[in-house]
């Protein structure tokens, strides 16, 4: 996520660290570097990198110092600046020079997907917890009535996620019809 420059340093949270390297197992972290830069989020106190990764991205590698908070990757404007590129939020992409990378607006904010951005729910502009809630919203249909009623809404609807909601929702397991 393109960040506003507050931290002056790229920065990722434990977690979101722990679930790119399930995505992509080269990401490593590099303890040495623990505690190099202090960090303040909001009103608290400063917290202390855990150490740094790199992040093969679209736009180059980017160095990301880990914090022990809840937060997403944030890429400074320090390393935008480096790396020579700039946020189009009009046309909503990353430019660098002739190269453009696609940024997904979502909760209000930007996102750029790292890896296979057509599989990701990210790019749906769904999260899963809102795919859930439109199922049960709507009564829990069938996987072809709610991607029919999805595309009808512009959505991107990826079959395979609404069939593993399907098949995992409580309800329709209990009032489904039994396997032929």
């Amino acid at each position: 996520m393109p960040d506003t420059g507050a931290a002056g340093v790229s920065t990722a949270g434990q977690l979101q660290f722990q679930a790119l390297q399930k995505i992509d197992p080269r990401v490593q972290l590099d303890t040495s570097t623990a505690g190099v830069h202090g960090i303040v989020f909001g009103k608290g106190s400063a917290e202390r990198s855990k150490g740094t990764i790199q992040v093969e991205t679209p736009i180059g590698v980017i160095t990301f110092q880990v914090m022990g908070t809840t937060t997403p990757l944030l890429l400074c404007l320090d390393d935008m600046d480096r790396l020579g590129v700039r946020f189009d939020n009009l046309n909503n992409e990353l430019v660098q020079g002739n190269h453009i990378v696609p940024v997904v607006r979502k909760f209000g904010h930007p996102f750029m997907l790292l890896h296979r951005p057509e599989e990701s729910m990210a790019f749906n502009h769904l999260t899963e917890p809102q795919l859930r809630q439109l199922h049960r919203r709507f009564g829990h249909p069938s996987v072809r009535r709610l991607a029919k009623i999805l595309s009808r809404a512009g959505y991107d609807v990826d079959n395979e996620w609404i069939k593993y909601l399907t098949k995992v929702c409580e309800q329709c397991q209990l009032h489904g019809k039994a396997p032929g």
